[in-house]
């Protein structure tokens, strides 16, 4: 009995901790997670702090995932980004604190960003893409790495004694504002994404900045097809350092879809973005059958309605995530996943709005 009862609690905290898996951090100044199924995240503030206390605090942000920071942005820990971090006015590192982009992420401040303090230390490291709308100050205080494929490009750059170490591309990050891999960012996308709205499809997207950007593709695949087509065109705007957001209506939304945004420079060079996943069942209706259950190969998936899902083990460990994915991708990527596996493991499935939860056993 006593076995039995304690993993009956082990199964209410696992689907404790589900329910609130999808809500975004309530504290950013604390260890805190924006996971990819979160999506977009925001905060507000002047500053946002972040580890401003007497313990160490980590923020990390996954790919596919977004923070906004509506304000200034003040970081005394440690800050990880893999997806998608968006200050709209000035950051700093300060205390001890540390910024680091990893390969694939961004991070894009609208005005200044200063790294170190008068006394303590700060430090910065580059292996994905971030861009500074004003100066980066790099105090005395202060350590600045930028990695054989980081890109370091700001206003302007001001070095007040620091250190800055540049593995490749263009060393000297005073000469124009670029340090690191500094090949031209076309466009810089900091967000993407795709909602049902009333029945039609939604598709929404900003830039930090462009360079000769002639004009924007929208993509489609339907879940059903097997290629991506163009089902229409918006215009960029040549070149500017603004951020700004663009949209498209699809209303031929149909059935579950991706959606990828293709951006076109003048000369005809292209970079695509995306996709995004996008059900046209409601957010409320959730609907998802699992089987055969128990099973001694592969499952099979039915209904519709999530964009996203995660495998758990019976202990409650997270074994894999993914976000944009609808019910044939996400059929694949679990029977590959669980291929050979053997015991209890709890699939979730989720939108903007619900979760399911499916329990299944393999043999």
């Amino acid at each position: 009995m006593k076995a039995l009862s304690h993993l009956v609690v082990a199964l209410l905290l696992f689907f404790t901790y589900e329910l609130f898996a999808q809500s975004c951090p309530s504290d950013y100044n604390s260890t805190a997670t924006v996971t990819s199924a979160m999506g977009s995240c925001s905060a507000t503030g002047n500053p946002v702090y972040q580890g401003f206390g007497f313990s160490d605090e980590t923020l990390t942000i996954e790919a596919g995932a977004t923070l906004t920071i509506t304000g200034d942005f003040a970081v005394y820990d440690d800050v990880i980004v893999y997806g998608t971090l968006i200050v709209t006015d000035d950051m700093e590192i300060v205390s001890g604190g540390s910024l680091w982009v990893a390969p694939g992420g961004m991070v894009d401040v609208g005005d200044d960003f200063t790294n170190g303090g008068y006394i303590s230390s700060g430090s910065t490291g580059v292996d994905g893409t971030m861009v500074v709308g004003g100066d980066f100050t790099n105090r005395g205080t202060g350590t600045v790495n930028v990695g054989e494929d980081g890109s370091l490009q700001t206003g302007s750059f001001t070095n007040d004694g620091g250190t800055v170490n540049v593995a490749g591309g263009d060393t000297d990050c005073t000469t124009n504002g670029c340090c690191g891999d500094c090949a031209a960012l076309p466009v810089v996308m900091v967000d993407l994404r795709a909602s049902n709205t009333n029945g039609v499809a939604l598709i929404t997207w900003t830039t930090a900045q462009e360079l000769d950007n002639h004009y924007f593709e929208i993509l489609k695949l339907e879940e059903s097809s097997e290629i991506f087509t163009t089902i229409g065109t918006v215009n960029g705007h040549g070149t500017t350092k603004e951020s700004i957001t663009y949209s498209f209506i699809d209303e031929d939304f149909n059935a579950d879809s991706y959606y990828q945004i293709r951006q076109v420079d003048f000369d005809g060079e292209s970079e695509t973005f995306g996709p995004v996943a996008l059900t046209t069942a409601s957010k409320q209706d959730l609907i998802v059958d699992v089987y055969p259950n128990p099973t001694v190969s592969t499952i099979k998936i039915s209904g519709n309605g999530f964009t996203g899902f995660s495998i758990h083990n019976l202990r409650g460990q997270l074994i894999r995530t993914e976000n944009n994915r609808l019910t044939r991708e996400a059929e694949l990527i679990i029977n590959n996943t669980l291929a050979n596996a053997k015991g209890t493991f709890f699939l979730t499935f989720w939108n903007e709005e619900q979760k399911v939860v499916k329990r299944i056993v393999k043999r």
